[in-house]
């Protein structure tokens, strides 16, 4: 039988908060490649990134039942995920 290997919770924490920015950034880059192909302008690109993104994110932590989801409920990310685009 195989025994559990002991994670740090600091370094579980951190891959789960790269792994959900990593995420958000895939929602993101969908919603700007759809613009591109509409040929929208910059500022298009920018609002369908940003929408896509968050809502992306919102809908994944609804799915995955983290209630509140963490766009509403964590005051960093939705500023982080404004200015990666």
């Amino acid at each position: 039988m195989m025994q559990a290997v002991p994670i740090d919770p600091h370094l579980a924490n951190t891959l789960l908060t790269v792994f959900d920015l990593a995420g958000t950034f895939i929602f993101a880059l969908s919603g700007a490649t759809k613009a591109v192909e509409h040929k929208l302008d910059i500022f298009g690109v920018l609002v369908l990134c940003f929408a896509a993104g968050n809502s992306g994110g919102i809908a994944r932590d609804i799915m995955i039942g983290a209630i509140p989801p963490a766009a509403v409920n964590d005051w960093e990310i939705p500023p982080f995920r404004s200015l990666r685009v």
